[in-house]
């Protein structure tokens, strides 16, 4: 049987998708794609390396979706530096979309925003997913790069890169992967410590050059609980304890890691959705559809879904 990883890569540097399916917990059948051809084998090692690489033939995306919460520095666009008591962000990272839910301090007063971006759409909420409003001007611009600061956004691009990518080494002798994803805009430049681990993105986004520096990965996973431990161990997919952003030149985030799990339920449904499900409740279901507590059913537990196309992605 003609095994297609091993065609030669076309000169464009990207080869036609290959798809496999893998058996789930669920019982259920799932596609995935396979590394191609283009691929290179340094890409590879550092796909395994970060926890996005799974499976038998190998493939390379396997995690789409990411939340993580921080304190830290946040200097949002509008307020300025915010002293982050806790922020917990959403990131789909194909959709791609991000929304980052924050409290804080503004000097001595409270602040608190919900902001959202969904592929080339910005809105704030009051709170997450609920009471959408409009964003400031050139939101989409602002928020969208940081998605591919993060270290499984920043991978995602090299991997969608495939053979256009260039390898090099930095005076230190560490590898440097240099590449665009076909999907948007941004070169992006990363660097590997010798784990093959990113451990420095730097990126370019309407004409701005964004960079982060990424801070000791969570290798701890001997006492990792299940129910009460906030990292998810690093078998799963490693994360940093400490993220330090900037855009050009100037620190624009300092956020120290406090929780983070892998593939989990994100939605972003838009704006036009969550005011029209604002509605009264139905009186043919019996219940308040939009108060939790009076649903039958139960409490929904996001982290017992798994991450898929639900939501209103581009």
């Amino acid at each position: 049987m003609h095994d297609p990883r091993t065609d030669p890569c076309p000169a464009s540097g990207f080869a036609k998708p290959i798809w496999g399916t893998f058996g789930g917990n669920d019982g259920i059948t799932h596609p995935y794609e396979i590394a191609g051809p283009c691929s290179p084998k340094i890409v590879q090692e550092a796909a395994m390396a970060m926890g996005t690489a799974f499976y038998k033939p190998l493939g390379l995306k396997a995690v789409q979706a990411i939340r993580f919460s921080a304190k830290g520095l946040w200097v949002d666009a509008v307020a300025g530096p915010i002293q982050v008591d806790n922020l917990t962000a959403h990131i789909h990272f194909y959709y791609p979309a991000a929304r980052f839910d924050i409290t804080g301090k503004k000097g001595t007063a409270k602040w608190s925003n919900v902001e959202v971006v969904n592929d080339e759409r910005a809105w704030d909420e009051t709170t997450p997913g609920v009471g959408p409003k409009p964003a400031p001007a050139k939101a989409v611009q602002d928020r969208s790069p940081l998605i591919k600061l993060l270290p499984q956004g920043a991978m995602l691009a090299i991997i969608e890169a495939e053979g256009t990518v260039k390898i090099s080494k930095d005076k230190d002798g560490k590898t440097v992967i240099t590449g665009k994803s076909p999907y948007d805009s941004y070169p992006i430049t990363v660097t590997l410590n010798a784990k093959n681990r990113i451990e420095k993105v730097v990126l370019t986004a309407y004409g701005h050059t964004y960079t982060s520096t990424l801070l000791g990965y969570n290798d701890v996973s001997l006492d990792y609980d299940p129910l009460n431990n906030k990292w998810e161990p690093a078998y799963f997919a490693p994360f940093v304890d400490r993220m330090v952003w900037t855009k050009d030149g100037k620190v624009i985030a300092d956020l120290s890691t406090t929780e983070f799990k892998s593939n989990p339920y994100t939605p972003f449904p838009l704006p036009e959705l969550l005011k029209a499900d604002a509605e009264k409740p139905d009186p043919s279901l019996g219940f308040d559809k939009n108060n939790p507590g009076d649903d039958p059913r139960g409490q929904f537990n996001p982290d017992l879904m798994v991450s898929g196309a639900t939501g209103a992605g581009s």
